[in-house]
């Protein structure tokens, strides 16, 4: 069982403890002070004049309740925190923005009070000596500290338990039900902050909702972080009096006083900001209302530790065990110590049958979907992020904090962790503009919820690549989709880019005009096809780069160009997980920074003029369907009149005249006339099963052309009387010349004599099919079958086939002739 408590000891000697003085900025020693002795019916008091909302005229009237206020001079000996009553009048108008009533008993105790009725005032009145408060006999905002405000006169507690009651944002996931949360002396937000060894830093923080919204509304109810190695720039940048007590910058001109107000109106929040701290009561001055109550251990702005925001709510004596995010946590692999990590490792994770996925769905399996985002240059912006999807288990352990026991990934082993896994879809995305800023790392190619919600859990066969035919200018990612992936990167010494291992394709969107599409051509697990296509208006170029075992093919579209030189290339520079510590990081980065390349990483031709070797210039020529299988590829090269070829005689055209012509490589060049690709069903014939059960239908398909085709749609129909039913089937491939049998299920709805027919391509087949009834005795009977006849495809055939025609006929000219492979798009 890992302990948080037992790293306090060495946390302790990185901590500088914060003095507990107000902010020059804010509220001095030497802001005016007013002293105004006790009266028959009211009790001393003591006025600070300081711009704590960013007016001159902003005003504290702090009242004496145990008899001990003095006139000296200063608030800092005049006043405390102890029993005194500070009611906040922003502005100077007389009226009260916020109140706060300090108390003790074994604790120190704040008790804070807003507007609850949008006055925009809390309302109070003195009466016999004593302060009553009108707005509500509720507190908003309780604070207890455990035996006081500081620790040793010099640092402050986190020892601190928080009460919320009403609509302030200090949960995760809140924000757009706060209008139902009431302030009614019911506790909705418990929050519990701890500094087991007094070091003056907040070690973890723990928030439980308790509020009456439905628990299938999917909000997390449990947040949890913790700090691995709290820093001394982690204090608190300002507070206003009290050390918990600041602003919430509203988007006025004098809110700019606080210290993180950015040009682009970044603010104070719930979440803190790297090498930002701000005190966990934020009020909005001008509406007289607690907006947030922000963490105190930060979940995100740390360079050691993890946070877990859960749907599952906390039970008494049992151990938690946590969904959603949980872990999230964050590392110093730079080992700069610099409040910033250079590794976040995210994932989305839900237990087996959690009744929080996909809609109450039960899964009796976990799911882990992850980001595993890092910044390679350590310049504070994220590099790469490689991301998956599991149904396998991670390792996990009890963790105590405190009196709660959290089951979930030790922090010191998850990355690790995560890179032994195996997956079954993973992505890499990489910023190639220098990296992207944020706390939570790279989205881009990192949401694989309709991956994982679909074609993880079966609902499908056939993943739906759709989202990786777009990017986000600025990005480059490439994508895997197969069982048992491992986390595995490499570089490539053709662009010398860092690489996903068993990447099926990818793309990079450089600007509105220009990119390069990725892919595996052969389906190995290296990149081996770059093709940088510029779009200038309504004309496209493209430059094409193919490397196999002994050969490279670059073609170039605007000036018909093919090249072809004999050079063996080597598919990898260096491989490795993505890195998980300081010397894995370190390791990684010499190794890019020796592959980097002189060119531009789009230069497909710079690529190709790495290599040396026999090489063979072809002018006068297009190429298209570049295909690859182990050691052979081919391509469809349409030979212009007039073509040259010069170099080294690689490919033979001398008896080559114009038209279009299959090249293949095997050993040696071979050229035949192409036959555009056609696919046509030649035969339907139903299979016999139980009666009204499913039935077997075989649809053969021949095609006539020099290309296989993959992927190619068959749409059958069955027609009884006024009752269609329409199925889909698509198969893995139909080769060159050749031909091959569809296979699609049918379960009849009716007996009768049905009529079949199955369409593919361009042409359709019929034949008829008598079904029994339910209760014939005999199990045996099987279909009378009439021989195929040419049919007119049906009305409901022809809208399916319709849809499917556009992606079937293009086969010919796009399609692998490996089911591996997906076509890339724009």
């Amino acid at each position: 069982m890992h302990n948080i408590l037992a790293t306090a000891a060495v946390l302790a000697l990185t901590i500088q403890p914060a003095a507990p003085t107000a902010s020059p900025q804010f509220c001095s020693a030497t802001s005016p002070t007013t002293y105004i002795p006790a009266s028959a019916g009211s009790p001393a008091s003591t006025v600070i004049s300081c711009a704590f909302a960013g007016n001159t005229a902003d005003r504290v009237t702090v009242f004496d309740r145990d008899g001990d206020m003095r006139d000296t001079g200063n608030w800092t000996t005049a006043v405390d925190f102890d029993h005194d009553l500070w009611v906040f009048d922003a502005g100077g108008d007389g009226t009260a923005n916020l109140i706060i009533a300090f108390s003790q008993d074994r604790d120190a105790i704040a008790e804070v009070y807003d507007d609850q009725n949008s006055d925009g005032k809390v309302s109070y009145h003195i009466q016999d000596g004593s302060i009553i408060i009108d707005e509500s006999q509720f507190w908003t905002v309780q604070m207890r500290a455990q035996g006081g405000w500081w620790q040793q006169g010099e640092k402050i507690n986190y020892n601190l338990d928080i009460a919320v009651d009403g609509p302030v944002m200090a949960q995760e996931s809140y924000d757009r039900f706060l209008d139902r949360i009431k302030n009614d002396g019911h506790t909705d937000f418990a929050i519990n902050v701890r500094d087991p060894k007094n070091i003056g830093a907040p070690i973890y923080d723990i928030r439980t909702a308790s509020t009456d919204l439905p628990e299938n509304w999917g909000l997390r109810r449990v947040n949890i972080a913790v700090d691995e190695q709290p820093h001394a720039n982690q204090q608190l940048d300002y507070w206003l009096f009290w050390p918990f007590l600041g602003t919430s910058a509203e988007k006025l001109e004098t809110s700019k006083l606080i210290p993180f107000y950015s040009a682009s109106g970044q603010t104070y929040g719930l979440v803190q900001a790297y090498s930002h701290r701000a005190p966990p009561i934020q009020v909005a001055w001008s509406q007289s209302k607690i907006m947030f109550v922000a963490e105190l251990t930060p979940t995100r702005a740390k360079d050691n530790g993890w946070f877990i925001y859960s749907h599952y709510a906390l039970r008494s004596g049992e151990t938690y065990v946590p969904d959603f995010e949980a872990p999230f946590s964050f590392y110093d692999i730079a080992n700069d110590h610099d409040g910033i990590p250079e590794l976040l490792v995210r994932v989305e994770h839900y237990l087996p049958n959690d009744r929080y996925f996909k809609s109450n769905r039960l899964i009796d399996f976990p799911t882990t979907m992850l980001r595993y985002s890092w910044d390679q240059n350590n310049d504070g912006k994220w590099d790469y992020s490689f991301n998956g999807i599991t149904h396998k288990e991670f390792a996990k352990e009890d963790i105590q904090l405190g009196d709660l026991t959290v089951h979930t990934a030790p922090y010191t082993s998850f990355a690790q962790n995560m890179t032994s896994l195996p997956w079954d879809v993973i992505t890499l995305a990489q910023s190639m503009e220098g990296g992207y800023r944020g706390q939570e790392g790279i989205y881009t190619w990192g949401i694989l919820n309709d991956l994982r919600d679909n074609y993880l859990l079966g609902d499908t066969d056939t993943p739906d690549t759709s989202s990786f035919q777009v990017i986000d200018p600025g990005f480059r990612g490439e994508y895997a989709i197969r069982t048992d992936l491992p986390a595995r990167v490499y570089i490539s010494p053709v662009d010398g880019q860092l690489h996903l291992l068993n990447a099926q394709a990818g793309l990079w969107v450089i600007d509105g005009q220009n990119r390069v599409q990725y892919r595996s051509a052969a389906g190995t697990p290296y990149i081996d096809e770059w093709r940088s296509v510029q779009a200038n208006g309504v004309v496209t170029s493209t430059t094409q780069l193919n490397v196999a075992d002994q050969y490279l093919t670059l073609f170039e579209s605007k000036s018909g160009t093919l090249t072809l030189r004999q050079a063996h290339v080597t598919p990898s520079l260096a491989e490795s997980t993505p890195p998980t510590n300081h010397e894995e990081w370190l390791a990684m980065g010499r190794k890019l920074d020796a592959a980097k390349p002189a060119f531009a990483p789009q230069q497909v031709s710079a690529m190709f003029n790495q290599f040396s070797g026999p090489t063979q210039q072809i002018q006068g020529v297009q190429m298209s369907d570049y295909r690859a299988t182990g050691n052979s590829f081919s391509f469809v090269l349409k030979v212009l009149p007039g073509f040259t070829s010069a170099g080294r005689t690689l490919l033979d055209l001398a008896h080559i005249t114009p038209g279009e012509y299959l090249i293949r490589y095997d050993g040696t060049f071979h050229a035949e006339p192409f036959v555009p690709a056609e696919v046509r069903a030649t035969a339907v014939e139903a299979v016999g099963g139980a009666a009204l059960a499913a039935q077997t239908v075989h649809v053969t398909l021949e095609n006539t052309g020099t290309l296989a085709l993959a992927s190619v749609p068959v749409v059958l129909t069955a027609r009884l009387g006024e009752t269609n039913q329409v199925m889909t089937a698509t198969l893995a491939s139909v080769p060159a010349h050749g031909s091959t049998r569809a296979q699609i299920s049918w379960t009849p709805t009716k007996p009768g004599e049905w009529e079949l027919s199955a369409a593919a391509g361009r042409s359709a087949i019929a034949t008829k099919a008598e079904v029994l009834a339910a209760t014939m005795p005999d199990p045996n009977w099987s279909f009378a079958r009439i021989g195929g006849q040419p049919l007119a495809i049906g009305a409901v055939a022809v809208a399916l086939l319709a849809t499917l025609l556009a992606f079937s006929i293009s086969f010919a000219r796009r399609s692998s002739s490996t089911p591996h492979h997906d076509t890339y798009g724009d």
